[in-house]
């Protein structure tokens, strides 16, 4: 809306609550009985993963599954020489926890278009779009990013959700890792016949 500002998040749920009415909207616009299939990709993994108790899905394909952070998007001021550092749970919850208090709109990482992909045309297109984040996370964002996360990978969750699903991940992708999708292959509670990787 008006006066936001791209790429700043205070509070994950607002967009866990803006999927779930999208989604119920569109059910409500094309009948409550056609079969519902979720496609989901990178932070939208996050999204599904943490409100998928609200829906019905009769499968779901995961890309670029969201649920182990890479170099690309969380290694502390830029610098891939931190990033083991986000590895220790406790540690991360306490400087983000920390930064996000005292100054909100600082920065904590950049996503570079670098680590997106390596095409140069595409890469061009991308620095161009209006609509796409370019810059540094800022600090709260890294925090609810974090607190999404953690419930979206929670073994105890996960084991609850039983829908059909494939999970796709490119080998070289450095913003989420791969073994994201195999966390999600490991702890779902789908039956293993209907989990792809």
């Amino acid at each position: 809306g008006e006066g936001e500002k791209r790429g700043f998040i205070q509070d994950y749920t607002v967009m866990t609550s803006a999927f779930a009415q999208a989604t119920k909207t569109v059910r409500a616009r094309h009948g409550e009985d056609l079969p519902m299939y979720c496609v989901c990709h990178s932070m939208g993994t996050m999204i599904t993963l943490s409100s998928f108790e609200d829906f019905d899905w009769q499968g779901v394909v995961f890309s670029g599954t969201a649920l182990v952070a890479g170099p690309g998007s969380a290694s502390p001021f830029g610098c891939t020489c931190l990033f083991p550092i986000t590895k220790c749970e406790f540690m991360l919850d306490a400087i983000l926890s920390c930064t996000s208090t005292l100054d909100p709109n600082g920065p904590v990482s950049p996503i570079l278009s670098k680590d997106l992909l390596e095409d140069a045309s595409h890469l061009e297109m991308i620095k161009k779009d209006p609509h796409r984040f370019h810059g540094w996370i800022p600090n709260i964002t890294a925090y609810e990013l974090a607190r999404m996360l953690k419930r979206a990978k929670d073994p105890s969750r996960l084991r609850k959700f039983k829908r059909p699903f494939t999970a796709i991940h490119g080998g070289g992708d450095t913003v989420t890792l791969p073994a994201g999708a195999s966390l999600l292959v490991d702890n779902a509670g789908t039956a293993a016949e209907h989990k792809n990787l």
